[in-house]
């Protein structure tokens, strides 16, 4: 009777199934959550997952387009460093792999990257983590144009030598001697340093050529070259008007104290392999030799590259017109160049007392020209005499969206204007990155690679 009257109040007594109803409710409740968690938990981390992988396969082929390094190995190292350290501990990358495809300028590669994410809730279920995978396709913004004007200082030093003693005093300034390569007084082809800036300048036009083939031809790459002393050789365009009335009548027509100078390079497009080779026989008879002129003036050069990126000024060159400025489908390039101190301005009486037409054997014009007047205070006088700007030249580019790239070769601080014309091409690189310090003709050429691997702007396509 006992137990026949307790099922019977059990039947009646629903307090029993609520509390297995609730039970139930609780524990698929906990599964929800779990599930909730643990898909935010793989949204998020597959997020950065992707973003670090992305980061690391450019960088990785931008540092290894020019080696042969284990681009697998190097990209699992960028990714470890570009993954927030607060989720290392909950991915576990399994594998890179990056492979070339079969194109021969080598500038196309697909990349995959697989990895694990560890899971929280999934692990009381067997399901310790979940697999993700990313596949993408690395190539060259072909989308992407680029105009560039180089500047190359031309003077006699780049056929010398350059040796180096104290001069003994407590200014520590170095004495120069110049010794010509051997050949180089009467062969332009035995001036080393030109040589080898030749050949770096033909390294960055063969990755534009390259990147042209891979686009199947099209205005894409365009190029300018300013070969520069104290003057530039004009033949066959028009000196425009700013530089004109920046110098005295007639300054840029008689070439005379300037000779060796060979004539500027409009813009040219190089479509294809046959513009390359013109472009390159105009690059290989660029020449100098040890007995030309020594003086260099590298604001004009660098003003004349900025104005031939000017369409204002397309009608003074006789090349290719260049796009607006602040193109954003443009990048607009100007790489400066020198291998010593800016010497020889200007024609007028400096310092007073001196005479009229003149040369002005000093440095500081031509760079306040360059930085500016707050950054050579010492010219603040002659402001106006010499037409310094308040805002630098190369300020006045980068406000308008060029580009600037420098280098200088073989200069201490202990040369006559070694340091000062560092400070200034250092203020004039667009960033710091762009900026190269450079002691030999090796460290030259490893410079203007790594202005063309810049230059090829990779993109990733999903």
């Amino acid at each position: 009777m006992q137990l026949q009257y307790m099922m019977k109040r059990f039947g009646r007594d629903q307090r029993g199934s609520i509390i297995l109803m609730a039970a139930g409710g609780i524990a698929m409740l906990t599964v929800l959550v779990g599930v909730a968690v643990d898909t935010a938990r793989y949204v998020n981390l597959n997020s950065k997952f992707k973003n670090a992988a992305d980061a690391a396969l450019l960088a990785a082929i931008s540092v290894s387009l020019d080696d042969d390094r284990d681009l697998n190995d190097v990209a699992t190292r960028f990714f470890e460093a570009n993954f927030p350290t607060a989720n290392k501990g909950e991915l576990t990358v399994n594998n890179i792999v990056i492979t070339k495809d079969e194109n021969p300028n080598n500038l196309e590669w697909t990349a995959t990257v697989d990895a694990e994410i560890k899971l929280l809730f999934g692990q009381l279920v067997g399901v310790d983590t979940m697999r993700v995978s990313h596949k993408v396709k690395v190539a060259w913004d072909i989308r992407q144009r680029i105009e560039a004007v180089f500047t190359l200082d031309t003077s006699a030093s780049m056929c010398m030598k350059v040796g180096r003693s104290p001069r003994g005093d407590d200014k520590g300034v170095n004495i120069l001697s110049f010794e010509p390569y051997p050949g180089a007084d009467s062969d332009p082809s035995k001036c080393v340093k030109l040589q080898k800036m030749k050949t770096a300048m033909n390294y960055v036009l063969d990755k534009g050529i390259a990147a042209v083939n891979l686009k199947g031809g099209g205005a894409l790459f365009n190029v300018g070259i300013v070969p520069y002393n104290h003057k530039i050789n004009f033949t066959g365009s028009t000196i425009p008007e700013p530089l004109a009335a920046y110098a005295p009548p007639g300054y840029f027509n008689n070439l005379d104290d300037a000779r060796p100078l060979s004539p500027m390079i409009p813009l040219m497009a190089v479509n294809n392999a046959n513009d390359k080779e013109r472009l390159d026989n105009l690059v290989n008879n660029i020449t100098q030799k040890s007995t030309g002129l020594g003086w260099t003036r590298s604001n004009i050069a660098v003003w004349t590259a900025a104005l031939m990126l000017d369409p204002a000024y397309a009608a003074d060159f006789v090349g290719e017109k260049p796009t607006a400025l602040q193109d954003t489908k443009t990048d607009k390039i100007v790489v400066m160049m020198t291998d010593g101190s800016n010497v020889s301005c200007c024609y007028a009486a400096y310092p007073e007392g001196n005479f009229d037409n003149q040369y002005l054997y000093t440095y500081e014009p031509d760079n306040a020209h360059l930085v500016g007047i707050d950054k050579v205070p010492s010219m603040s006088k002659w402001q106006q005499t010499y037409n310094i700007p308040t805002k630098g030249l190369c300020q006045q580019m980068k406000d308008q969206g060029i580009k600037i790239y420098s280098v200088v070769l073989d200069v201490q601080d202990g040369d006559p204007g070694g340091k000062e014309i560092k400070d200034v091409y250092k203020t004039c690189a667009t960033s710091p990155q762009y900026y190269f310090d450079v002691r030999d003709t090796d460290e030259l050429e490893l410079a203007y690679k790594a202005i063309a691997n810049s230059l090829l702007r990779l993109r990733i396509s999903y």
